[in-house]
């Protein structure tokens, strides 16, 4: 019995310093860290490799063109806005990043940004200021960060994608940092919202992928 019992007791301690062992060495929170981490599906679509990217000359030029008015190679003076329409996984966000790189390199300013189903609309303005290269002090408030790329903007050409859009509410924030001006600036936006045509200013120019 004696035995028995200190065999027990030595089978407690070995427990016990494994237990010890791995709360020092915090092996479930890192089990845990290591499984849950998320990738955005949006970052492999934004850099593929141009040759993957088969049959999307097409769709990129008649996005340039709507955006330069109608012709290929004559810029519009007043902001001009194109909206990409389309469910999910039809490569919405590998056409904005395509017309981004190749038109978008004509423009000082510029800036692509994910939207999402549930924004961090404070982030998402100060990535739009952060990529135009603003480098003044940064608030936490969305009015004032509104206010900052509205003053940083309005004399500038800028070339702003405003990708992943989920709703009206999300851009009615947004677009209120780019007012209009006559330095031909230009803004696209990517929604898998197939009713933004009717809920949005019939301003905005619409492409519809399928």
């Amino acid at each position: 019995m004696t035995s028995m019992i200190k065999e027990v007791k030595s089978l407690e301690t070995l427990v016990k310093e494994v237990a010890d062992r791995r709360a020092g060495y915090r092996i479930d929170d890192s089990i845990c860290k290591a499984t849950n981490v998320t990738v955005d599906p949006r970052v492999s679509c934004q850099y593929k490799d141009p040759s993957e990217l088969e049959g999307i000359e097409g769709p990129t030029e008649k996005i340039i063109k709507m955006l330069n008015g109608g012709e290929e190679d004559a810029p519009v003076p007043q902001l001009k806005l194109v909206s990409i329409v389309g469910f999910g996984g039809l490569g919405k966000t590998t056409l904005a990043r395509r017309v981004y790189d190749t038109f978008g390199k004509h423009f000082d300013y510029r800036a692509f940004v994910s939207v999402s189903r549930h924004p961090n609309m404070v982030m998402i303005l100060k990535d739009i200021l952060s990529q135009v290269g603003y480098d003044g002090h940064l608030s936490e408030i969305e009015e004032s960060l509104i206010g900052t790329i509205s003053m940083y903007l309005e004399n500038k050409r800028y070339f702003i994608v405003v990708d992943d859009v989920w709703d009206v509410q999300s851009w009615d924030i947004i677009k209120c940092g780019f007012l209009k001006n006559s330095g031909g600036s230009k803004i696209i936006t990517t929604t898998r919202e197939v009713k933004w045509p009717n809920q949005v200013a019939s301003h905005m120019a619409v492409v519809f992928i399928t």
